[in-house]
């Protein structure tokens, strides 16, 4: 389903990424996301994680702050808003892994 939406003819020419959201209480959320680029799902993402918190939040889903979001990846996301800006700013943490290094010649 998320290959159909991303490339639907609404959004062409760049198409999106899709994100598939739950609620799972009033402090949680569950999301899977296909994205473009990658042209598959994704264990995590971020931005996906912020937006899904937002909307969950102004359609009444999500109450407490801050969010839980579980992925796929199995380590969830916090989404929380900014202390000096909470009505147009999100922080978002979670596990982080070193997964390359390299150096530009």
């Amino acid at each position: 389903m998320g290959r159909l939406i991303r490339h639907h003819a609404d959004l062409a020419p760049l198409g999106t990424n899709v994100n598939f959201v739950q609620a799972a209480g009033n402090q949680a959320l569950t999301i899977r996301t296909y994205e473009r680029g990658v042209e598959a799902e994704t264990l995590s993402c971020g931005s996906g994680a912020v937006a899904a918190v937002v909307i969950a939040t102004m359609r009444g889903l999500v109450s407490a702050r801050p969010v839980t979001v579980h992925n796929r990846a199995g380590e969830p996301l916090s989404v929380r808003p900014h202390s000096d800006r909470p009505e147009q700013t999100r922080w978002v943490g979670g596990p982080v892994t070193h997964t390359f290094e390299g150096l530009l010649a």
